[in-house]
C-alpha cells in the first residue's frame, strides 16, 4: 500500500495486450515470463493479491521502466472495520 492510503492497481487491459503482443497467451506463459506462480496472476485478477515487487519487477525486465505508468494506477484502499467493531459483539 502507498503511504497515502492508496493501493497500486494492475491495469489488466494494458497487461493482457503486452503480454499478447509478446506471445505470452496464457497464465502460465505470462507468470513463467515475469517469474511469478500462475497462482499470484490468478489471485492478482481476483483482488486476493497487491502487485508485489517480484510482480513489478518482472514487468519492468519484460517491458522497461516506462510501463510502469501504463500497467500501474494508485486507487483508494477499501476502509478496514476498526478493530472492536459491530463484527466482534
Amino acid at each position: 500500500m502507498t503511504p497515502s492510503g492508496k493501493r497500486l492497481q494492475l491495469r489488466w487491459d494494458e497487461f493482457e495486450r503486452l503480454a499478447d503482443r509478446k506471445g505470452w497467451k496464457t497464465n502460465k506463459a505470462r507468470a513463467q515470463n515475469l517469474g511469478v506462480s500462475a497462482g499470484h496472476l490468478t489471485n492478482l485478477r481476483k483482488k486476493r493479491d497487491g502487485v508485489g515487487g517480484k510482480f513489478i519487477a518482472g514487468c519492468i525486465a519484460a517491458w522497461g521502466a516506462p510501463i510502469y505508468d501504463v500497467l500501474f494506477e494508485d486507487v483508494e484502499s477499501p476502509a478496514e472495520p476498526a478493530p472492536g467493531g459491530s463484527e466482534d459483539l
